[in-house]
C-alpha cells in the first residue's frame, strides 16, 4: 500500500531483531490484512481485488511481537 514505508519499517523492525522476528512481523501483518479483507467481503470473495497490507497491519504486528513501543487502551506502554 502507498502508506507503507518499507525503508522505515526495515530500520525499525530490524534493529536488534533476528530474521525470524522480522518474518513473524510480516506474517502477522499479512494475517491481519487477510482477516480485514475477509471481514469486509463478508465471506469468501471471488477475487483478491482490494486486498492490501497497510501500514496499520505492520504497526499492529510490531506491537504484538514487541518490536515497537505501543500504547494499548488500558495497558502501559511497553519499554
Amino acid at each position: 500500500a502507498a502508506d507503507v514505508d518499507l525503508a522505515a519499517l526495515a530500520s525499525t523492525a530490524s534493529e536488534g531483531r533476528s530474521g525470524a522476528d522480522i518474518e513473524l512481523v510480516c506474517r502477522k501483518a499479512s494475517l491481519a490484512a487477510i482477516r480485514d479483507f475477509l471481514a469486509a467481503a463478508s465471506g469468501c470473495p471471488a477475487t483478491l481485488d482490494g486486498f492490501v497490507i497497510r501500514n496499520e497491519h505492520f504497526r499492529t504486528a510490531m506491537c504484538e511481537v514487541g518490536t515497537e513501543r505501543c500504547e494499548k487502551p488500558g495497558k502501559e506502554v511497553a519499554p
